[in-house]
């Protein structure tokens, strides 16, 4: 994550011709929902879901990565919708750094700052180290890790381990080569990717079930057209 700038033209003559202001740039970890239940035709899906975020945000660029989809250059403006895309479980905003304990307290540092310029309260936070290992020969274990990043993140903040009742749970993924770090997971939509089940049509009253039931089969992979009739007297 880092602070970028970004300059506007005005279009009001009489004041400065050019706004700055600043945005943050992100990197974001995606959790699909049910694509990990696939079998042969995994990759189809995920090739939809990539797809589908593509179309959606022209400044984003997607990979795949071991633990879900990795995305790049997205703005805190993308998170509201990215909340509501099907076929995403959860996500949050991630940082990303080669497997050595130096390295993941430099990424915990990172992921911690953001949370921190996020809330409104500056005062003593409760938290939790939650590390998973894909890659088994790492030298030291899971429990060890979430041990030495914990004391590293008291030490350094004076926060309060608390396993339970945490503010800011902090997740490290570890593989062979590579560690992604966040925290405090953002729930997605959930179901499947659209598009992936074949289109359908539906009929859109005036009120709010025919909306809701065109967004739940859109989780369930339907690319949904909407039709609506009007049905009024016009007399003239």
């Amino acid at each position: 994550m880092r602070l970028q700038k970004k300059y506007q033209r005005n279009r009001d003559l009489s004041r400065a011709c050019v706004k700055c202001y600043d945005i943050w740039i992100m990197d974001i970890i995606i959790h699909p929902d049910e694509l990990f239940l696939k079998g042969a035709n995994q990759r189809l899906f995920y090739n939809q879901l990539i797809e589908n975020l593509k179309q959606l945000f022209k400044h984003i660029k997607v990979e795949r990565v071991e633990s879900g989809l990795w995305l790049t250059n997205a703005r805190e403006e993308d998170l509201e919708r990215l909340a509501k895309i099907p076929g995403i479980a959860n996500f949050a905003i991630g940082e990303r750094g080669r497997n050595r304990v130096e390295e993941i307290e430099r990424l915990v540092e990172k992921s911690i700052e953001y949370y921190v310029l996020s809330i409104k309260e500056k005062k003593k936070i409760s938290f939790r180290i939650t590390t998973t290992r894909s890659y088994k020969n790492h030298p030291l274990t899971s429990k060890q890790l979430d041990n030495e990043i914990g004391n590293f993140v008291r030490q350094k903040y004076g926060w309060q381990v608390d396993l339970k009742n945490y503010v800011l749970n902090i997740h490290l993924n570890i593989s062979k080569d590579n560690i992604i770090v966040y925290s405090n997971l953002i729930e997605g939509a959930g179901g499947l990717p659209t598009s992936v089940s074949g289109k359908m049509l539906c009929l859109l009253s005036g009120g709010i079930d025919s909306p809701v039931a065109a967004y739940k089969m859109m989780t369930r992979g339907a690319e949904i057209g909407l039709i609506h009739f009007q049905n009024q007297t016009l007399i003239t």
